[in-house]
């Protein structure tokens, strides 16, 4: 059960913390400081840690007590997050997807390996 609860609240953290990126990359689109764009990007930001803080407490109930394994499925929710709120993803090409599949498959084989 730690393990879903886990799971559930990191993509909620990558998610919020994808939303954040995703604001700061607004921050300056118009040469000048966004106020309402730095805004929401911290409170993305700061959901995310929060949200990230609790799902450490159901992983390390698990014995998982490594900080790359705990980062690498923290980031990776993060960044197909991110991938999916731009939209950019929409745009690529078969090579760009590829790429993303080995990135993706990259980083569950160090999950694996750790």
């Amino acid at each position: 059960m730690e393990v879903v609860l886990y799971l559930g609240i990191t993509v909620l953290s990558g998610f919020a913390d994808a939303y954040g990126f995703r604001q700061a990359s607004l921050i300056w689109s118009d040469g000048s400081p966004s106020a309402s764009a730095l805004a929401r990007s911290a409170a993305g930001y700061a959901t995310g840690m929060v949200l990230y803080w609790l799902a450490l407490r159901f992983i390390q109930a698990t014995g998982v007590m490594s900080a790359s394994v705990q980062t690498l499925v923290w980031f990776t929710v993060t960044i197909i997050g991110v991938a999916l709120l731009s939209g950019e993803f929409k745009q690529w090409d078969a090579t760009a997807y590829v790429l993303a599949f080995v990135a993706i498959s990259a980083v569950a084989g160090l999950l694996v390996k750790a």
